[in-house]
């Protein structure tokens, strides 16, 4: 749960293992390649944030295509969809159409979305993944559960057939998928008065039709409303929607407490986390009406080796979603790969870098460290010496299979290209990241360099790559800018970030701040070294939230501590961060540190470290 950026280079070490795994997953080669769908990109109900739920039996048909793209074989497989993400195939190397189909595509509803998805010309010559691009002709009903009655389910009568169907629960919501061109009646009893209603209407595909509830004098109206995710009015006692990955190591091996508290340090409802729930909201027990609360998770390892945490999300938005894994792009297979230098001369320094990880030598007898370097299947190594005050450069072919490569340093032809770079500051540091494949997180790291002024030359390929990514950061004064930058090119200064602070206090029961300029969220870090083994408080809060100060709770019996101290966490750490894409609603946040992590990701963070 620790997410503060460190200073200058603690944070560039950070970076530059953050593409690295487990030597122990490498995977084995096969003959055939294996491929995953990934999803299936349905057009979305108009205006609408729904998120589709994949169910009942999938058609699967792989038609292998000769060099004139007519079919030469077709393979046929069937699937559970609400495995699909899941789902593998063994297949021969070659180009293929890919066709998914729902098997029931006949009745007038269900309750899963009924499909047709495929991807033309799919080249297959590695272990890859792919998404499916589907047609529907659904359309959507759907009425929130707190409208309706409890042990009351709306049903779908279609005017051309007897029986109706009964809706499905997702999420909050009943919802049912109708077939465009249907005509007939959703009936459901109100929630406010019990009384039966019935709404009429007719489908249009694509088409969302998510049901309201009028109540006015005495009388009682079914109208249309605009849908949206998580529209909590004030007086729900909703506060939090948690979307959980239950693979998280550390909720697994610790006691896991989500807490809820207004702005003074009430508890409004606290609860232990269950291993294996994946979903679920957090109410208050009490009657809440302010439109922002505080959030907290408290993480009390039960295994040894593991220091306590509290993670706050102060004044964030009530019905926002917390997700405790921030997805970033996949990741590719790797494999072990050491490197043994040939014909090697006197030089200053020798890089390495496949498109996973990156290694670097001063001298001859570091070599070993090369040795630890991993490699996807089609990817390259890239090589750079500085010898004699020149730079020179290959991309040498990695064969497939290989775990031992010889590097003969002879071949080292090429000449990089040169640019000099400004910063507004001193302290200046710039690391060039290419991306070979924008689909995935790994990529190359060419260049880093580190200088107390605030500029310098930097040195890299004259091949081009789909994209750049640029970790930049100086200092002026106290304070760390810290920069990600995202496109196609690789630009000759790094930015401004027009946001300040100021701080006062050291301590959870005296610190206040005072922020200004355009930010998104901030972040506090505070760690007492004295209690409970190093236990560690993150607070973050959106700007909109307006959070200069805070009153917290009393966390000793979720700590399982005798008293907590907050006077005895000292402020480590603050920072203020910016990043495009942003939305206060739905959290954990992004962070600058997350270099090769996500899709154009392009991030600004201004902070200055404490004690």
């Amino acid at each position: 749960m620790k997410k503060y950026l460190l200073p200058l280079f603690a944070g560039l070490t950070l970076i530059l293992n953050s593409c690295k795994k487990s030597q122990d997953n490498a995977p084995q080669n096969v003959d055939e390649p294996q491929i995953s769908i990934q999803s299936v990109n349905c057009p979305s109900f108009v205006n609408s944030t729904w998120v589709n739920v994949f169910g009942g039996k999938g058609l699967f048909k792989f038609e292998l295509l000769n060099s004139n793209n007519t079919v030469s074989s077709t393979v046929k497989d069937s699937i559970d969809l609400t495995q699909l993400s899941t789902y593998t195939k063994d297949l021969p190397k070659g180009t293929y159409n890919i066709y998914l189909s729902s098997k029931n595509q006949t009745s007038v509803a269900d309750t899963f979305i009924r499909f047709n998805a495929q991807i033309t010309r799919l080249t297959l010559a590695q272990k890859q993944t792919a998404s499916l691009t589907g047609t529907t002709n659904d359309a959507l009903i759907t009425i929130n559960k707190n409208l309706v009655a409890a042990n009351n389910t709306p049903s779908f009568k279609a005017d051309s057939i007897t029986s109706p169907f009964k809706f499905a629960l997702i999420n909050g919501y009943y919802y049912l998928y109708v077939k465009g061109g249907i005509a007939g009646a959703v009936t459901f009893s109100d929630n406010a008065t019990g009384q039966t209603v019935t709404k009429r209407l007719s489908t249009i595909t694509l088409n969302q039709y998510n049901l309201g509830v009028q109540h006015n004098n005495g009388t009682l109206q079914v109208i249309f409303t605009p849908f949206a995710y998580n529209s909590v009015n004030a007086s729900s006692s909703t506060l939090l929607t948690l979307n959980i990955n239950t693979n998280d190591y550390y909720f697994i091996n610790s006691n896991v407490y989500f807490i809820a508290t207004d702005q003074n340090g009430k508890v409004l409802n606290a609860v232990k986390y269950i291993n294996g729930t994946s979903t679920f909201k957090l109410s208050s027990l009490t009657a809440f009406e302010q439109d922002r609360f505080n959030f907290f998770i408290v993480i009390n390892p039960i295994i040894s080796g593991f220091n306590p945490s509290i993670t706050g999300y102060l004044q964030v938005k009530k019905g926002s979603v917390y997700t405790n894994i921030t997805q970033g792009l996949p990741q590719k297979n790797f494999t072990i790969l050491k490197p043994h230098l040939k014909n090697v001369p006197v030089f200053d320094n020798i890089a390495m870098s496949t498109a996973t990880i990156d290694r670097y030598i001063n001298k001859l007898s570091d070599t070993a460290y090369l040795q630890q370097l991993v490699y996807q299947e089609g990817s390259k190594l890239w090589v750079q010496m500085l010898s004699n005050n020149q730079y020179s450069y290959n991309f040498l072919t990695i064969p497939k299979g290989t775990a031992d490569l010889d590097v003969d340093l002879h071949q080292l032809t090429q000449t990089p290209l040169v640019k000099h770079v400004t910063a507004p500051g001193n302290y200046f540091f710039y690391s060039i990241n290419a991306k070979p494949d924008t689909d995935y997180a790994q990529g190359y790291r060419f260049y880093t360099m580190s200088t107390i002024a605030n500029s310098g030359d930097i040195y890299y390929p004259r091949e081009t790559f789909p994209e750049y990514d640029i970790y930049t950061g100086y200092t002026i004064g106290q304070f760390q800018y810290s920069f990600v930058l995202t496109g196609k090119t690789i630009p000759d200064q790094a930015p401004g970030f027009d946001a300040s602070f100021s701080v006062s206090g050291n301590n959870l029961t005296n610190f206040s701040s005072t922020c200004s300029g355009k930010f998104d969220y901030y972040h506090a870090s505070f760690l007492n070294v004295h209690a409970g083994g190093n236990l560690n408080v993150e607070l973050y809060s959106p700007s909109a939230g307006n959070c200069n100060s805070f009153v917290l709770p009393d966390f000793s019996q979720y700590l399982n501590m005798p008293t907590f101290n907050p006077a005895a966490e000292i402020l480590t750490n603050f920072e203020l961060e910016q990043y495009s894409g942003f939305n206060e609603q739905n959290f954990t946040y992004k962070n600058v540190n997350r270099i090769f992590s996500f899709r154009n990701f392009n991030c600004k963070s201004i902070s200055k470290a404490f004690n």
